[in-house]
């Protein structure tokens, strides 16, 4: 009898809420779930209460080329999925919001799904396989 390969999951904003959610329901369909965040001690306490074995928490800001390509370094094989969960939101008035807030989510939920994207894909591409999951938001469209 063969084993079967885990199958592997990088779940970007995956500390808390919905990407907490996902890494969970990950690691209970059997995948290694590489649980990436801001945080790193959110991350571990995260992988620490996931069923199964071989989970990673990794610390990184996805609108940082240089800190996603370190995090996805840091693991022994390219993920089978990716989800691009992490996201930010700054809720108010227009005239309200200043340019540093406005830069802040473009930075993370545009370019950060992007970079991210970019450093799976090429490695999925290498590899001849993969799947990458963008999230949104009811706000997108408001």
């Amino acid at each position: 009898m063969t084993d079967t390969p885990t199958r592997t999951m990088l779940v970007t904003g995956g500390a808390k809420g919905l990407g907490a959610g996902i890494c969970r329901r990950a690691a209970h369909a059997g995948y290694a779930v590489a649980v990436l965040d801001l945080e790193r001690g959110d991350c571990a306490t995260l992988v620490k209460s996931l069923p199964g074995k071989g989970h990673r928490a990794l610390r990184a800001n996805v609108a940082s080329e240089s800190e996603v390509t370190m995090a996805f370094d840091e693991l022994d094989a390219v993920p089978d999925v990716v989800v691009n969960n992490a996201g930010i939101v700054r809720f108010g008035p227009l005239i309200e919001q200043t340019v540093d807030d406005f830069r802040l989510v473009v930075d993370v939920n545009l370019i950060g799904t992007y970079i991210v994207a970019r450093e799976a894909g090429l490695r999925m591409v290498a590899r001849g396989s993969g799947v990458i999951i963008n999230m949104s938001s009811i706000n997108a469209l408001n």
